[in-house]
């Protein structure tokens, strides 16, 4: 850390991202914030969420004879704790690196009508754990004030279960755990 933030040891930030993709008019974006417990100048703890909830109710008029719709919504919550190093590039300019260990849950909920009638449910839930090593820089605009981009990848395990049924007649097509083991690359944003 420079020697104008040394002072301070909490940091709280949000990622922009959301802002960013509202002005492009993505009908759904990701709410992450992070907080920051400094251990040392170069050092600090890392504790934050992610967090993305969609719905979309195609609901139509229940007088109108013979309408398909249906009802969806889907999210999930993603903690990340880690450790986060730092090193001064010179005047204002800081690279970052470290690791996170992310615990990982999700949901989803998919319920199909068929000429104003329920005809099929689907519902899925997730859990898992994840690695991230990352690396990103930062621009101090002022003493309490910086951005930053971070790239990363990540290792994740999931179980994932997923249910459907149909409602007339009531029967179970489907009721399955899987397992998953996935590795993404995320470009730096922040």
């Amino acid at each position: 850390n420079s020697s104008e933030n040394s002072a301070y040891t909490k940091d709280f930030g949000f990622n922009t991202t959301f802002i960013f993709q509202g002005l492009f008019q993505s009908q759904q974006a990701p709410f992450a914030i992070m907080y920051k417990r400094y251990k040392s100048d170069s050092k600090a703890l890392r504790l934050g969420v992610d967090v993305t909830y969609f719905a979309n109710n195609n609901k139509v008029d229940p007088d109108v004879a013979n309408v398909n719709f249906s009802d969806n919504s889907n999210g999930y919550i993603d903690l990340t704790i880690g450790v986060e190093q730092q090193r001064n590039l010179g005047g204002k300019w800081i690279w970052y690196y470290g690791g996170d260990l992310v615990p990982k849950y999700s949901f989803g909920k998919t319920i199909n009508y068929i000429n104003n009638e329920k005809d099929r449910t689907s519902k899925s839930s997730g859990y898992g754990l994840g690695a991230k090593p990352f690396i990103g820089i930062r621009y101090n605009i002022a003493p309490r004030l910086y951005l930053s981009a971070e790239a990363s990848a990540q290792l994740t395990y999931l179980i994932q279960k997923a249910f459907q049924e149909t409602h007339s007649p009531e029967e179970t097509l489907q009721d399955l755990t899987t397992n998953s083991l996935t590795f993404d690359i995320n470009a730096a944003s922040g």
